[in-house]
């Protein structure tokens, strides 16, 4: 849906489109996915950077909003930012690799086009993004990677910054 029409969609039909966010934000096949008052907040007032960035890349949301609950189910970490839906993970449409899917949209990132993003992570098949929260101070944005064989990795190397931003 282009952010044009979402706009108007959101604000003609009210209630529905809230609906609407609330469905297309937390399908899992892990089961039920409760929303917390915090995590819906953070989805419906960043939509149109997560349609965005969606739209950037011509990618498919692989997880986006995760109760605790889910999030301990697909080994997310504790502090995962899609417990309090400011993450995304996307798999890029057929022009993109995850190596320029990610580079586009810490691009993106950089300029400010898809909000105050935190970082951007190139992951094997899909890239994960994440915002700060409104009440968030600023930080530098990072670019990193998460190679494939990251489980038989040191701890150290599971993780690669690749490249510094802007304060955001």
């Amino acid at each position: 849906m282009r952010l044009e029409r979402f706009d108007g969609y959101l604000a003609a039909t009210g209630a529905v489109g809230l609906l609407w966010v609330m469905k297309r934000y937390s399908v899992t096949s892990y089961g039920p996915n409760h929303w917390t008052a915090e995590g819906l907040f953070n989805t419906v007032t960043r939509i149109r950077c997560f349609e965005a960035a969606r739209e950037a890349i011509d990618g498919r949301i692989n997880s986006a909003y995760r109760s605790p609950a889910i999030n301990k189910a697909v080994g997310g970490v504790p502090t995962s930012r899609h417990q309090r839906g400011l993450a995304l993970d996307l798999r890029p449409g057929r022009i993109y690799t995850p190596e320029s899917a990610a580079r586009k949209l810490f691009e993106l990132a950089s300029s400010g086009e898809i909000g105050r993003v935190h970082k951007v992570i190139e992951e094997p098949t899909w890239v994960h993004i994440s915002w700060r929260a409104i009440n968030e101070p600023a930080h530098r944005l990072s670019l990193g990677r998460i190679p494939r064989n990251k489980e038989t990795l040191p701890p150290s190397e599971r993780y690669t910054t690749l490249d510094r931003g802007p304060m955001l």
